[in-house]
């Protein structure tokens, strides 16, 4: 009789193998205990308790994987709300930018028709050099021109620097860059 009960949770461990499924598992025990009870009573009792034995871990374990599954479900909404929120954030940056870039291609046409600003070329500076550009020049100028420098030319040295800190000085003023 054990030996019945053994072989009939085998071919039903081998049955829920190939489905892979609980419900169906659950079924096919009942079903089998069912007819099992109804022929021999302590072989559905057996079954029964052999089964339960067996199962019960696995759709615990089943219960588990699927409490995983929701909570990775959940996560990656998580993580696609995020990336949503920040493509828009970027998109809106974006279309500053374009915005930013079509202002200053329309004004370039008119600049460049015009004569380039002497008070720039002075110094080997293009007019529209970006602020940091000018104040690296500045501190360039003055490290390579200072009296200090040339010793031997120092009044020379002295009249250059002093053109050069006139010149950055006027930059400084029409850009309104801080000193």
């Amino acid at each position: 009789m054990i030996a019945l009960v053994c072989f009939l949770i085998e071919s039903l461990e081998e049955q829920v193998l190939r489905v892979r499924s609980v419900p169906v598992m659950r079924t096919i025990v009942i079903v089998v205990s069912l007819m099992l009870l109804s022929y021999v009573p302590t072989a559905g009792g057996f079954l029964i308790w052999a089964a339960a034995i067996r199962y019960i871990p696995l759709a615990l374990h089943e219960r588990q994987q699927r409490h995983r599954i929701a909570w990775a479900h959940k996560a990656a909404d998580d993580q696609a709300e995020a990336a949503s929120e920040a493509l828009k954030r970027l998109q809106a940056h974006t279309a500053a930018l374009e915005q930013e870039i079509e202002r200053l291609s329309a004004r370039e046409p008119t600049e460049s028709r015009m004569e380039p600003d002497p008070l720039f070329l002075r110094v080997g500076l293009h007019e529209r050099a970006p602020d940091w550009l000018v104040v690296a020049a500045r501190r360039a100028y003055r490290a390579n021109l200072h009296p200090d420098r040339h010793p031997q030319h120092r009044e020379q040295a002295h009249d250059r620097f002093v053109r050069a800190e006139t010149v950055f000085d006027s930059i400084y003023a029409q850009r309104q860059i801080r000193a």
